[in-house]
């Protein structure tokens, strides 16, 4: 009963305090900004370590440019972590935080696949895709990005309070959406709907905290990645799509789809995976600043 008393004060005062514009979130994510990056260096050491060490030909001043711009962007995440916690299908709409630059991609690859592994990173707010249908304005593909199909993995928090809370957050949830699925749980669910066409999204960069596969080199550095859900693709036949979330300003991002496979089970799971960093790598180049360079992906 505390515990259940404690989620609903929690989830609503973030709700309330989400209900203010996100101007007014912006405004407040420059004290984030300066509390996380300079009074508090929150992982300073290892952003540092790790853009040096992924763009070894970048100069000492190129490299404070990139930290700072990352701080920035790690404050705005927070931001609309928050402002989203209060938003609906309306308010997403209305605010066009998110462009899907090419619905028709996801659509055919739908339509001709019994199923799609869609396959996101840490770049841009990641937190968002919940609200996916809420960025399309196409109508004629407003089937293929019906909620009712769509799950999102995710990973279950340490802190009960904070799992229960998150979970009626995060990933910008529309109202009644119920494709929140955890991580433990998503091979029995997949087989369970095996029979079902659905969109699964994961997120698929972090550094495994279990079985771990070898990638080779990613950013310059030796890495290894996660294979479970390409092997899930492998074995139910699915497409297996990457999406990109590229922040093109303030308040603003584009999501856009590469097919990487049409058919998973030609194509072995290690080799899917590689294919899915290798997208990721182009879109650090293009976008460095845009990752959560604060995890520690080469840890192991």
């Amino acid at each position: 009963m505390k515990n259940r008393f404690g989620v609903e004060v929690m989830h609503g005062l973030l709700v309330l305090f989400g209900k203010l514009p996100l101007k007014f979130h912006y405004g407040l994510s420059k004290v984030t900004t300066w509390a996380v990056g300079r009074m508090l260096h929150y992982r300073k050491d290892v952003v540092y370590i790790n853009l040096a060490r992924a763009f070894p030909e970048k100069k000492y001043w190129e490299l404070d440019l990139l930290v700072k711009e990352f701080y920035r962007h790690f404050g705005e995440i927070i931001a609309e972590a928050v402002w989203f916690s209060a938003s609906d299908d309306r308010r997403l709409r209305e605010q066009r935080i998110c462009t899907v630059t090419n619905p028709e991609v996801l659509a055919k690859v739908y339509a001709e696949s019994p199923g799609v592994m869609l396959m996101t990173s840490h770049c841009g707010n990641w937190e968002l895709l919940g609200g996916i249908r809420s960025y399309n304005d196409r109508p004629e593909y407003d089937e293929v990005f019906n909620p009712d199909h769509f799950y999102i993995a995710y990973k279950e928090q340490s802190s009960h309070l904070w799992n229960e809370v998150l979970k009626k957050t995060r990933v910008a949830p529309i109202p009644g959406f119920k494709g929140l699925v955890e991580t433990k749980d998503v091979l029995r669910f997949i087989l369970r709907r095996r029979g079902e066409k659905g969109i699964y999204v994961f997120i698929a960069d972090q550094s495994p905290y279990a079985a771990k596969t070898e990638v080779g080199d990613f950013m310059h550095q030796h890495a290894y990645g996660m294979v479970g859900s390409f092997g899930l693709a492998h074995k139910l036949g699915m497409a297996v799509v990457y999406s990109k979330m590229v922040r093109t300003e303030r308040g603003h991002y584009d999501i856009t789809f590469v097919p990487l496979v049409e058919d998973a089970s030609k194509h072995e799971p290690e080799e899917i995976m590689k294919l899915y960093f290798k997208e990721l790598e182009k879109e650090l180049a293009a976008t460095p600043a845009n990752w959560l360079w604060t995890h520690k992906r080469w840890k192991n």
